[in-house]
């Protein structure tokens, strides 16, 4: 109910736009077809086509813009202003298109002119008046639904601003049933009674409308909807599922049948991990072919000072879905190392000087390019971690292993925030876990792109983290 309001509401103001349009483009043409020797200058079949674009530019512009609540009504000049330079940019947008397209050079600059401006102050007035006027004229009198709430009393407070926004939509909140006690008011609501009262409310007051504030049993549910349905009332229930669950959840419907899932994946489109295997293969190629070569050959000859052994450390790390792979790094410790599966600390013996060097910049990762073109991992995702840590982390944290829902990277999320080196409670895992599990959720090339360039200025300046 209240978003068909809403969206009724925008879909009329978006019509009366294209209306005012449309009539300010033939004033203007009438004008200037009155003042002109010759009509021809003005051909009426163009200026038709024209006037379509202008109108599709705007639409376009309408639909596109995120009206929230109460900013929809503001009496806002400044936003107005905006509103309005948005709208007249995207309708001569549409005729800027449609003019290269068609190579029409024969539209009257005159005209262009004229009509922008014209059109600009219409707009403008319409944009800072019209949706309180008329939402007034939709909503008031009969169609103001009074409205009554029905749940926690700290819920109806969280609530305000949007009971404020809605009321403009007719909907006004007239009251509140509440286990509460010691109150007559919450904010300016009055407590009418407890939400075992809601029969004998409705029956007393004049309420179109019930609204739950938290979900209910569903034996609870189907009590509330005797209640409200005996009477004539609509009955809404606030969706509080993501809020008890504590966890953000995406609903979606896919061939008629409606499914709740508790994250997004945006790597589950073919399309986007096309996108991310080529951006990954294109800067693994060439840190492999460019960075690599002078790199390992300045490790070596460190080594050889400093610690002799392989140039290469390679270890068993848990990937994709769990499945082990075989990790490349730069050796950073010495070869005499008695335990490979403790964490390196800040002051930690076993490393090496320059290996210090290499782990700081986190040069030492540089190896895991070729993991990259192997297919073992990506550029940037979660870090992957040796199997034993694993295994520590998911008793610390149930949701771990989530973050294999995608490949492990060179770098990711978690680094650039500073969450490096080594993991000493449960809520550094936390942390860094999170920005994993945020990474999935977010994905996009541009994000890619960011964590790469951040991890980039992290080689020249370092976190204080990295060791």
């Amino acid at each position: 109910m209240i978003s068909r309001r809403a969206q009724g509401l925008e879909n009329f103001i978006a019509f009366a736009k294209c209306l005012a349009l449309t009539l300010t483009f033939w004033a203007v043409l009438g004008v200037l077809l009155m003042r002109s020797a010759d009509s021809d200058n003005y051909p009426i079949d163009r200026y038709v086509l024209y006037n379509f674009v202008a109108v599709t530019g705007l639409l376009f512009a309408c639909f596109r813009e995120e009206v929230q609540g109460i900013a929809f009504f503001q009496n806002d000049f400044l936003r107005a202003i905006r509103v309005a330079f948005r709208e007249l940019a995207y309708v001569f947008g549409a005729l800027g298109v449609n003019l290269v397209l068609t190579k029409d050079v024969g539209v009257s600059r005159l005209f262009l002119i004229i009509f922008g401006t014209s059109l600009f102050g219409v707009l403008l007035l319409l944009q800072r008046w019209l949706p309180y006027f008329a939402a007034r004229w939709f909503y008031e009198g009969a169609q103001r639904h009074n409205t009554l709430l029905v749940g926690p009393a700290k819920r109806a407070r969280q609530l305000a601003g949007w009971l404020a926004a809605v009321s403009r939509y007719g909907i006004h909140a007239s009251g509140l049933l509440t286990e509460a006690t010691g109150h007559e008011r919450i904010n300016t609501l009055p407590i009418l009674g407890t939400p075992e009262d809601l029969p004998t409310i409705l029956a007393s007051h004049r309420i179109q409308s019930v609204i739950l504030l938290d979900t209910p049993s569903i034996e609870r549910m189907r009590q509330f909807m005797e209640w409200t349905e005996a009477h004539g009332v609509r009955l809404v229930t606030l969706n509080t599922l993501a809020e008890d669950l504590e966890r953000p959840l995406q609903y979606y419907r896919h061939l008629g049948v409606d499914f709740i899932t508790f994250r997004e994946e945006p790597l589950q489109d073919p399309g986007s991990r096309v996108f991310k295997r080529t951006f990954d293969l294109v800067l693994a190629a060439f840190a492999v072919a460019f960075v690599l070569p002078p790199l390992a050959l300045l490790v070596w000859l460190a080594q050889r000072k400093q610690a002799p052994g392989p140039i290469f450390y390679r270890q068993e790390r848990a990937g994709m879905q769990n499945e082990s792979f075989q990790i490349f790094k730069f050796r950073t410790m010495r070869i005499d190392n008695p335990d490979a599966t403790v964490q390196a600390t800040a002051d930690d013996d076993r490393i090496y000087p320059f290996g210090r060097f290499l782990r700081r910049t986190s040069l030492d990762e540089i190896p895991q390019f070729l993991n990259v073109l192997l297919g073992d991992m990506s550029v940037v995702g979660p870090r992957p971690h040796m199997l034993a840590h694993n295994t520590q982390f998911a008793k610390a944290l149930g949701s771990y292993h989530i973050r294999t829902f995608v490949r492990p990277g060179v770098t990711g999320l978690a680094q650039i925030r500073g969450y490096r080196g080594e993991a000493r409670s449960a809520s550094d895992i936390q942390q860094r876990v999170q920005c994993d599990l945020e990474y999935i959720e977010r994905w996009s090339l541009g994000l890619d792109a960011q964590i790469v360039l951040r991890t980039a200025a992290q080689v020249i300046r370092p976190p204080k983290t990295a060791y």
